[in-house]
């Protein structure tokens, strides 16, 4: 068993611990390779509340980040979309952008070309306009957003292929060795992250920052200076953003809390 990585109060007084297991194995069965428990506890009493699935809770907190940034972020008129990575977190990114942006066309690309060609299918299925490429190039040239969910330790995002105005959604690489975009895109980026500790976790911000491509200003906020500003970010329509997020606990006790007080 996985160590427990949550640990966090909040006013309403619930506590919230994940554990989480790592099967490499997992991968050759078509599981996968990350297996999570979320257990809510009431933090006065210690009462367990609810026992959750915690690959689902961490992947729909994730993309609900990605898109409550993307609000503050991208052009308001963003009509195209691009998913790298169609896994279990790429499947739910569509969903999550339709809900804040008059997405028109969805674009998805994966290094397993039948895993895009599946997402494509089930998205149509519900009625999205979605396509699968193995193209990645022209599909990132063409997109107002583009979303990254991949376990990528080299680049898939070129910042010379973004077009004026793009926003880029990093969501997959957190560790320090893992990054979805090349330098170029963080120097051509006004960028906002989920939480401090991104800069200590985030190969696309460890090595720009390191090799002297940006600064320290060039991290312009956080999810919360975004939220407690309450107003669009953007500057001007061709300004190139970027979100880049790693997790946090505090964000899996609100998605826990908000479960279960729905339920």
């Amino acid at each position: 068993m996985g160590p427990a990585l949550c640990d966090q109060f909040v006013e309403d007084h619930f506590l919230g611990v994940k554990l989480v297991t790592i099967m490499p194995g997992n991968m050759k069965r078509r599981l996968p390779a990350v297996v999570s428990t979320y257990m809510l506890y009431d933090a006065v009493t210690g009462e367990q509340l609810a026992l959750m699935d915690g690959n689902t809770l961490t992947s729909r907190r994730t993309v609900a980040t990605s898109a409550l940034a993307a609000k503050y972020l991208s052009r308001e008129d963003a009509s195209s979309l691009v998913i790298l990575g169609a896994g279990r977190v790429g499947s739910l990114i569509a969903d999550a952008y339709v809900a804040v942006r008059p997405v028109r066309r969805i674009v998805i690309w994966d290094i397993h070309h039948e895993q895009a060609d599946r997402l494509d299918s089930s998205l149509r299925d519900r009625g999205l306009p979605a396509e699968s490429t193995a193209d990645i190039k022209t599909a990132i040239e063409a997109a107002d957003i583009v979303s990254a969910a991949t376990l990528a330790t080299a680049p898939v995002i070129r910042g010379e292929w973004l077009k004026p105005g793009a926003h880029v959604d990093l969501v997959g690489a957190f560790t320090p060795d893992m990054l979805e975009a090349d330098d170029e895109v963080m120097r051509r980026s006004s960028i906002y992250i989920d939480s401090t500790v991104a800069v200590e976790e985030a190969g696309e911000l460890i090595k720009p920052l390191a090799a002297g491509v940006i600064g320290h200003n060039a991290l312009l906020g956080t999810l919360t200076d975004l939220c407690r500003n309450n107003e669009f970010a953007r500057t001007n329509p061709d300004q190139i953003t970027c979100f880049k997020s790693v997790g946090s606990g505090l964000a899996d006790l609100a998605a826990a809390q908000l479960v279960y007080q729905l339920a």
